[in-house]
């Protein structure tokens, strides 16, 4: 019998309601992206030029090109993630066309029918033309034309295609679908769900139950109705159909007709149903068919709801006694009614309750969800109106809410109102990821980091335009999302629907008065009054009370027409004279007035204290001292600091920072305001204050900025660049909705404050100025988030006209080998209004005596001047020292700024070679730095990095777990003197495991105190070096540990981690003669996904050999195909060494058995690569498996490890031409094809056999 190889994903399946299933591919193993010419399972296209056919996953929006496409494949309509086919036109010209092509499938000569069945999804203005082809050898029959758009949203889902096809009874046939391009590349037609089956003759299913649909108020004599589909190869003509409500007795009707083979058939019972009870309902139904073989596709169940009707009006809804008969549902809903507890959205708009996306955190991904209200009956309404308490908080554009209204039980929904209505309507038109719910993508949009956001909870208002008199109206509440940047989402409370009244005086706002300085006893009060009825109104009371004081009573005689809107001033005044916050509530009070619940606003003003003394000093310890925090997800806090970066107060115990204990929020507009500041008797004031930072580098940052009217407007204080540790950055990005400058202090590890830092600044053009606020204002992005800002000691003064101090110490450095003559070098400012010269300016060494010398040069004001010491320091001990320096100009008017400080470390030198640290016995002078580290000396204790590589200590980034988010720290060596050596190598154990390319480690070499640093090998080099040249973590964020992002990278679970301690080894190009030397190791981490990092242990650096030749391959042969009796066997060698070598012994064995040793006759100079043939062949001819190993043999070799290298193979036995495979030699099942020299590669989605 004839043996013939099968791929086990084409094999005849049989299925119950299917004789036999021949091809079922629904792309789900297919790799998103794929444009051909190959796909998985057998599948090709024509071209990969535009027109062509692609692989894409759904993702619930348009995925590729506005306008076009399906949001979900057939396989899972309503899920995101299912893959499908589509023909991707964003290129090529009307009529272009690509083809698909299925596998080959072979159809037995049993086969009594075959039908073709397949999903399409046609949307798109300017669709091509699809055409569905089965080619047999090359004979082509069409059986399928779809031409122009078939579906009118990118949200319908995928219509099937069912084609019986008859004449392929044992033939093979190749399922073609060809696309051809349209005008434009709005025409992606796709396709999914292909099906090639042999149908039964008896076999019919249940496709829809028609009705009952939810609805309001729904009787006691419901029709229900079905639709059937038959699915078989003989007509129907007599069958039973059954309903049962909430699992009661079945109704069973006998229905007589005839349904032709794939007609749909739609069917009425006589009975009725009994659904006049308010609540849900679940209705079944199925269908009896004699002798249908499949039972999975005869029953239906369909869930529906008879709506409660409402029809007692004003209707007010606030949620504290449950949901009021309103509903969540949708796609991915993240819908919930409870207490909010978000970062943004925390509090409900009344009471404790309120429906949000989310109580406590970000709404979905993809989400297309709502909450839908009870049935309205507004028969006795006129014009209704709705009004809600909404917050919203999402990204803006793309994800966002919408109000929509049904009057006919949520079949179709039609928006209310729309963009740029008043009353807080709708803030934007182009909501992408509302389209599946609301194709005109109006709604709520925006979130306060962008500026848009509703900032809080706020009050929108809509007329519900022609629902007036209608019986039965639903609401639905609607929120849509795209796939990425998630927020808190949307919120709404307190519904309110009501007829317009006749009379109604809505006091919308309290104008004035509004927060300031110097607030007095006669203030004026201004409100908004709009006339929200049908009838003109006049001549009615308007009331202001004061901390619920006695109301300030007045009569508004004008008259304001509907809709109109009055500013109207009190006469009287109110008293704020005394600083503190006011409760302020105004009021109407008009005859009639239809709607009571929008007569009253509230506002709280604060009178801000006012200071006059100057100079002006606070270190916070007793008090606020008036300065308050406020603003959007605010961390400000002031006590005594505890984080782990941020944990002392400047002066005393205590500072104001972002969160005392913990880090900033995401989001965060956020303010520390001053009290008012009286500025009449200065002329050129002049703020200090000590700040500490460590904030997301350019992303988060902090301004200081100044305001003369109350803070209606808010301007910065100096400028990026300025002097005196003022603002290190122009394009924080959080800052842009605060300060459009973007100007600010920003930065982490080494890039951050480093501790506390004494900044100053003039308050520039505030001279005289009455009235001033001051603000410390923090912002930030959606991303990481760091310890954030601190302040304190603001002082506050008239610029001093005389004044000098110590900007920064520039010299001593850290470094190696420090003398006894360290010369220093210090910068230094005239702050002053004068200029000033011959001052004395000292430095002090670990608190001893002062080196005290004279400035002679004359400084101009605001000139810095770079001063060197004529006396040197004598800094020769290994250690740490204390360097301080100040000057001591007489008169000074400003002493905080004389003195600056620095830390400085004679670091140890190493001269003796070869050197070899284990950690044993102690650290052996590395050290820890950097600004976020978790590296660490010790017994390794991790679930993967477990052990150290000799002994029981080594260095590894977190000795027991994960390493840090953000990370960008470094273990440094001490110093070492090569001085004698000439070509050193390095050498040392490492273990890393680390998310691939995000984050990971690189060694590092500097040769000036590690003021710059270098590195060490390159990506690809050998020795197990470095594995990858992108490491995120490396060559971004702030600081930038190594901008070639290359390094040590990768964990097991993606199998390019180091999977255990492996010896890493290079050469120290360019370091031989350097005298002061330093390594460091370095880890750099993104935001996220943790891993247990990178390990290192027995650290050895000695002097390259004089000899030392390295086998580097086998080059020839490389593999066995036809190999004769007298083959050439040839091998590269590369000198490792430091001495130039010739006529050295080289040799190679086959299988074991050497061959007499021959002499390289080349010459190799130190780092050469040359290859060698040998003159001796060796015999290969046999058809079995070789090991040829190659070897030198220098004299001398100072590294033997590295002489030998070795390639095995088999030889394969050349065939013959034309090459003839019958397959017979191999066994029924056969997996492994070796008797015939074939071989399965890349076997996996495919399992090649052998069948009989």
């Amino acid at each position: 019998m004839k043996k013939r190889l099968l791929s086990v994903g084409l094999l005849l399946l049989s299925f119950a309601g299917y004789s036999q299933i021949f091809l079922d591919e629904d792309f789900e193993t297919f790799t998103v992206g794929a444009a051909g010419p190959t796909f998985a399972n057998g599948w090709t296209n024509s071209g990969t030029t535009t027109p062509r056919w692609e692989v894409e996953d759904a993702t619930g929006a348009n995925e590729n090109s506005l306008a076009t496409g399906p949001f979900f494949d057939a396989t899972s309509p309503t899920v995101a993630g299912g893959k499908y086919l589509y023909l991707e036109t964003s290129g090529g010209a009307l009529n272009d066309q690509n083809t698909l092509s299925s596998p080959p499938v072979s159809i037995p000569m049993s086969a009594t029918g075959v039908k073709l069945d397949f999903a399409y999804h046609m949307f798109g203005a300017s669709m091509g033309e699809l055409y569905v082809v089965i080619d047999t050898n090359n004979v082509s029959d069409t059986v399928v034309t779809l031409i122009g758009q078939q579906q009118t949203s990118g949200a319908d889902p995928f219509i099937t295609s069912s084609t019986i096809l008859t004449g392929y009874a044992g033939k093979t046939l190749t399922v073609k679908f060809i696309g051809k391009r349209g005008t434009s590349y709005t025409g992606d037609i796709s396709i999914d769900e292909v099906k090639l089956f042999q149908p039964v003759p008896n076999e019919m299913g249940i496709t829809e139950i028609t009705t009952p649909t939810s609805s309001c108020g729904l009787t006691a004599s419901e029709v229900v109705t079905i639709e059937v589909q038959n699915f078989g190869t003989s007509n129907i003509t007599s069958f039973d159909a059954s309903f049962s409500i909430n699992g009661g007795t079945p109704v069973t009707e006998t229905v007589t007709t005839t349904i032709t083979p794939n007609s749909i058939y739609s069917y009425t019972f006589t009975a009725t149903a009994n659904l006049s009870a308010f609540g849900p309902y679940e209705v079944k139904s199925y269908v009896t068919l004699l002798n249908d073989p499949t039972s999975s596709n005869d029953t239906l169940v369909k869930n529906i709801t008879n709506i409660p009707i409402l029809n007692g009006f004003p209707y007010l809804e606030t949620f504290e006694s449950g949901p009021g008969g309103w509903i969540s549902g949708g796609t991915n809903s993240s819908w919930a009614l409870g207490t909010p507890a978000g970062t943004v959205i925390n509090s409900a708009a009344g009471g404790t309750n309120s429906w949000v996306t989310n109580l406590t955190g970000t709404y979905n991904a993809t989400e297309a969800s709502y909450v839908v209200s009870p049935c309205f009956d507004f028969t006795s309404l006129v014009a209704p109106v709705f009004s809600a308490d909404v917050w919203w908080n999402s990204e803006f554009s793309w994800d966002g809410a919408i109000l929509q209204t049904s009057i006919d039980g949520g079949t179709t929904w039609q928006k209310v109102g729309a963009n740029g209505d008043p009353n807080n309507w709708y803030t934007d038109n182009t909501i992408s990821g509302l389209t599946p719910l609301a194709p005109s993508q109006e709604g709520w949009t925006g979130r306060n980091s962008t500026s848009n956001g509703s900032g809080g909870w706020v009050k929108v208002k809509a007329p519900l335009t022609g629902l007036g008199s209608v019986s039965g109206v639903i609401l639905r509440i609607a929120f849509g999302s795209d796939g990425s940047v998630m927020d808190e989402g949307f919120a709404f409370d307190n519904i309110q629907i009501y007829d317009t009244p006749a009379q109604d005086a809505e006091l919308l706002s309290i104008t004035s008065p509004i927060n300031g300085c110097g607030l007095t006893s006669t203030e004026q009060a201004e409100v908004q009054i709009v006339n929200a009825g049908s009838a003109s109104i006049s001549n009615f009371p308007v009331s202001i009370t004061v901390n619920g004081g006695t109301p300030l009573t007045e009569t508004v005689t004008a008259t304001i027409l509907p809709l109109d809107t009055l500013f109207y001033t009190f006469t009287g005044t109110v008293n704020l004279s005394t600083t503190g916050n006011y409760s302020i509530k105004a009021y109407t009070g008009l005859t009639g007035d239809g709607l009571s619940s929008n007569d009253t606003a509230t506002k709280v003003v604060t009178h801000i204290p006012i200071i006059s003394t100057f100079p002006y000093s606070t270190s916070f310890e007793n008090s606020n001292e008036g300065w308050l925090s406020s603003g959007i997800n605010n961390s400000w806090s002031l006590g005594v600091p505890a984080g782990s970066i941020i944990d002392t107060a400047s002066n005393g115990t205590k500072a104001w920072v972002t969160n005392l204990n913990g880090v900033y929020n995401n989001n965060e507009q956020s303010f520390v305001v001053s009290p008012c500041l009286d500025f009449t008797n200065l002329t050129s004031p002049l703020i200090s204050l000590d700040i500490q930072y460590e904030l997301d580098n350019s992303n988060d940052g902090v301004v200081l900025q100044s305001s003369i009217d109350g803070g209606a407007t808010w301007q910065k204080v100096g400028a990026f660049g300025s002097p005196n540790n003022w603002y290190t950055d122009n394009t924080i990005v959080g800052l842009s909705s605060i300060e459009t400058s973007q100007e600010g202090w920003t930065g982490s590890g080494t890039s951050g404050s480093n501790g506390w830092k004494s900044a100053r600044a003039a308050l520039s053009g505030l001279g005289g100025e009455p009235s001033v606020i001051l603000r410390i204002a923090l912002g930030t992005n959606g991303f990481t988030t760091f310890e954030g800002f601190a302040f304190d000691n603001v002082t506050i003064q008239e610029a001093p006209s005389t004044d000098a101090g110590v900007v920064d110490i520039i010299d001593p450095a850290s470094g190696c080998g420090l003398s006894s003559a360290e010369v220093v070098t210090v910068r230094i400012v005239n702050d002053g209004a004068t200029n000033i010269s011959n001052f004395p300016v000292s430095v002090v060494l670990n608190n001893g005596t002062p080196l005290t010398e004279t400035v002679t040069a004359t400084m101009l004001p605001n000139d810095t001047l770079t001063y060197t010491f004529t006396g040197t320091l004598n800094m020769s001990a290994l250690g740490t020292y204390s360097v301080v320096s100040y000057t001591s100009l007489p008169l000074d008017g400003f002493n905080v700024n004389d003195t600056a400080s620095k830390t400085v470390v004679n670091i140890p030198v190493i001269s003796g070679f070869p050197y070899t640290e284990s950690f044993e016995t102690s650290a052996g002078g590395w050290t820890v730095d950097g600004g976020t580290s978790s590296f660490a000396l010790g017994a390794p204790i991790g679930s993967l990095i477990n052990s150290a590589s000799n002994g029981t200590q080594a260095w590894v980034t977190n000795l027991s777990g994960n390493y840090l988010a953000d990370e960008a720290g470094y273990v440094k060596s001490p110093c070492l003197d090569f001085s004698t050596l000439i070509a050193p190598i390095i050498s040392m154990d490492v273990w890393w495991n680390s998310e691939f390319s995000w984050d990971g480690a690189v060694l590092q070499s500097s040769i000036d105190g590690g003021t710059t640093w270098q590195k060490v090998g390159s990506f690809g080099d050998p020795n197990n070096w470095y594995n990858d040249n992108s490491i995120n973590g490396l060559n971004t964020g702030s600081p930038i540990l190594e901008p070639s992002g290359e390094g040590w990278t990768g964990r097991n679970s993606s199998s390019n981690g180091s999977n255990g301690w492996v010896n890493a080894t290079h050469q120290l190009t360019g370091l031989g003669g350097q005298p002061g030397v330093i390594f460091r190791v370095a880890f750099g981490s993104d935001g996220s996904v943790m891993d247990e990092g990178f390990a290192f242990d027995n650290v050895q650096i000695y002097e390259s050999p004089a000899v030392d030749i390295k086998a580097m391959e086998v080059s020839r042969p490389l593999v066995g195909c036809g190999l004769s009796a007298t083959e050439t066997i040839a091998a590269r060698y590369e000198n490792l060494g430091t001495d130039t070598l010739t006529n050295f012994p080289v040799a190679y064995s086959v299988n074991g058995v050497a061959i007499t040793p021959e002499t390289f006759t080349d010459t190799l100079f130190p780092g050469d690569k040359k290859s060698y043939e040998f003159t001796t062949t060796a015999n290969l001819s046999s058809t079995i498996q070789y090991t040829i190993e190659v070897w030198s043999a220098a004299a001398g070799d100072a590294i033997t490890s590295n002489d030998t290298a070795s390639v095995t193979f088999t030889n394969i036995a050349a065939s013959t031409n034309p090459y003839p495979q019958t397959f017979d030699v191999l066994t029924d099942g056969a997996t492994d094809f070796s008797p015939i020299n074939w071989t399965p590669i890349n076997a996996g989605a495919f399992d090649w056999r052998a069948e009989t």
